[in-house]
């Protein structure tokens, strides 16, 4: 089991709400709805701020029901989905509907699920209130800035509701679609829904389409939302390189994540003002050509994620050509603060012999792999997700990436299979405690500790050493940052002595007590493993 280790401080009450959101929503809002009979919003308290944000539009069918401008009909058998009704023909007395304005004009953003267990409807609950109680072109949440359409799990008896499109107003400024699947059945009225969806804002500056469909061509983006500031299309979808031309038409483009065909770009293209780039392709050549002729003055961070198109190959030519792409990488862009490395195995790696994917997927160790990133002294953040094969790594890679970066802040190596077979130890924290005094967030996957191992024996004296050294030179004040640390596996020697149940209560003891000197101000809680020459043995699940 991964335990993550944060150190915990008071929830101010905007973070309490978010908390409440997440966990009880349908009845906290329930509960708010009843209080927002008798409670003015100019005498809410902290009611006004919760309401600026709402995790469904369930939220205001409550408060429509509690006014008695709606009603939902009892269900007659549990098949039953009854949908929302008016109370009269007028739905209400005005001051309910007045009241209700009162907290709609409060909802900046609100997640929409837009699908119902009957047949497609375009004259649902939505728009009769709309045009009933809404005076001109007003709006239902005139202040709503941020929409997340997102889909259930199953579409099996679902259909979309296009009624629920009219809570969406021009003025909203990001769009967020999340639909993990789809149907042939849904498909073409979805796209229909969806493009209405896409046409209706007037200054969109935030846009993401998480739909494993087409529902727009890239071609009338520059023309729909020239303002467009953040673009993200699902990684399901490629992108081919001559389109990347129309998204650098987008002069304020400065976030985009998208799916590369494995096509090589060979047009030369240039985003002015492109900051944060992230980009999946099956082909890492495809990413290597964009780096060669792609222009971003203005990029500061990037992330690719390389899905594999077979068990081991890849690992193999990842191991020769990944250098030259990064070397493109940190001469073209020196001052990169922000970088990070996914590698995606294939579906059918899961069930694949580890041994023979280790032989297959050997590269060159982190260091030498990572040696063209070196030079950039200004990186802030570094992640690394291995999933199909071993790099290699020993404490001398970890030192070397803590000197080469000391404005790093955050640090994070995943590596699922490579569970003891190249790990760290005290020595690689000692390095980033020491070369880096600003890192707040360190994840490691596999760590040994042996204090019989001259290693460790001189690095618990280093430990020692760099708390003297911090109490001299500023006392309390010298304490290290961090603040969380996420071990996946500590490996402790085996069996020591007899009668002991596992022989590292002590070693488990002294490894913590360093740790607690190295980074005083985070909580230390990991996995713990004990190793023979051939195995490990889960012996505990997490020391506090």
């Amino acid at each position: 089991m991964l335990l993550s280790v944060k150190n915990t401080t008071c929830l101010n009450s905007g973070m309490a709400a978010t908390f409440l959101v997440g966990a009880q929503a349908d009845i906290l809002y329930h509960v708010l709805s009843h209080l927002a009979t008798d409670l003015p919003v100019q005498n809410g308290g902290s009611v006004p701020f919760l309401w600026r944000s709402l995790p469904s539009q369930s939220v205001l069918e409550h408060l429509l029901c509690v006014l008695e401008i709606a009603q939902k009909p009892p269900k007659k058998h549990q098949w039953h989905h009854p949908q929302m009704e008016l109370c009269g023909e007028g739905g209400g007395d005005d001051s309910s509907w007045t009241r209700f304005q009162e907290y709609a004009s409060l909802v900046q953003k609100i997640s929409i699920n837009p699908f119902v267990h009957t047949s497609m409807k375009l004259d649902s609950f939505w728009p009769k209130l709309l045009a009933v109680r809404a005076s001109g072109s007003t709006p239902i949440l005139p202040r709503l800035e941020v929409v997340t359409l997102f889909s259930p799990d199953s579409f099996q008896y679902c259909a979309f509701d296009m009624g629920t499109l009219c809570l969406l107003n021009p003025s909203i400024r990001e769009l967020n679609i999340v639909f993990s699947t789809t149907t042939p059945e849904l498909d073409n009225g979805l796209r229909r829904a969806l493009t209405a969806c896409l046409s209706s804002p007037q200054d969109l500056k935030v846009l993401s389409l998480e739909v494993p469909i087409r529902i727009m061509d890239i071609e009338t983006l520059p023309r729909l939302h020239s303002g467009l500031c953040q673009f993200k299309l699902d990684r399901r979808l490629c992108i081919h390189p001559d389109q990347l031309t129309l998204l650098a038409s987008l002069p304020n483009l400065e976030r985009l994540s998208f799916n590369l065909s494995p096509w090589d770009p060979t047009r030369p293209v240039a985003f002015k003002e492109l900051r944060d780039l992230e980009v999946f392709s099956s082909d890492l050549a495809a990413i290597g050509s964009l780096l060669t002729h792609m222009d971003a003055p203005r990029l500061h961070s990037f992330s690719f994620s390389e899905t594999q198109r077979d068990k081991w190959g890849v690992g193999k030519f990842r191991a020769k050509d990944l250098p030259a792409h990064l070397q493109t990488l940190a001469t073209k862009w020196p001052a990169l603060t922000a970088f990070e490395w996914h590698c995606n195995r294939p579906p059918a790696a899961a069930d694949v012999d580890t041994s023979v994917g280790r032989e297959a997927g050997r590269s060159e160790p982190l260091a030498a792999l990572l040696a063209p990133l070196l030079s950039l002294r200004a990186l802030r953040s570094f992640a690394a997700h291995f999933y199909s094969f071993v790099v290699p790594y020993a404490p001398a890679d970890f030192r070397a990436l803590a000197a080469a970066w000391p404005a790093l802040e955050s640090f994070r190596l995943c590596d699922d299979r490579a569970r003891g077979m190249h790990p760290g130890d005290l020595g690689a924290l000692v390095a980033f405690a020491r070369g880096c005094p600003r890192l707040h967030t360190l994840h490691f996957p596999v760590l040994r500790f042996d204090p019989a191992r001259d290693s460790d024996v001189a690095s618990i004296a280093a430990v020692r050493q760099l708390e003297v050294e911090r109490l001299g030179a500023a006392g309390s004040g010298g304490a290290h940052w961090l603040r969380e640390l996420k071990v996946r596996y500590v490996i402790f020697p085996g069996l020591r002595r007899e009668g002991e149940v596992d022989g590292t209560a002590a070693t488990a003891a002294l490894l913590q007590e360093c740790m607690r000197k190295l980074f005083p101000s985070a909580t230390l809680r990991y996995s713990a493993t004990t190793a023979s020459r051939v195995y490990y043995r889960k012996i505990s699940g997490s020391l506090d």
